[in-house]
């Protein structure tokens, strides 16, 4: 079954999440409350009743790049954060954490 994000359904949990470890750990223990970035008007990390299971891909969708339907997430057995460009229908790492794209990001030193 698949899920919009704008249904309800249960949040995930670090139980229910366990596919995506050890890259959703991070977000489990720090990360939790989502990050929203003022500058662009982001949600770059998601609140955890936000966050949610691709439908189309094994993917942990964690956040948003704001624009061309570009998700951030976690891939299945894959290390690190992922940019998903679904246009392309492609994935591209980012960063091999979320703090690390965090900083990236807001140093400019991340592009899309």
């Amino acid at each position: 079954m698949s899920h919009s994000p704008y249904e309800n359904r249960p949040a995930l949990t670090p139980e229910t999440a366990k596919r995506w470890a050890p890259a959703c750990t991070e977000y489990f223990q720090s990360y939790q409350d989502g990050v929203f970035d003022a500058a662009s008007y982001t949600p770059l990390v998601l609140p955890v009743q936000d966050i949610y299971e691709s439908k189309d891909h094994p993917d942990l969708v964690i956040g948003y790049a704001g624009v061309d339907g570009i998700c951030f997430c976690f891939r299945e057995g894959q290390a690190g954060l992922w940019a998903f460009y679904g246009m392309e229908d492609r994935h591209s790492l980012l960063a091999p954490s979320i703090e690390a794209f965090l900083t990236g990001w807001h140093a400019g030193k991340i592009t899309l």
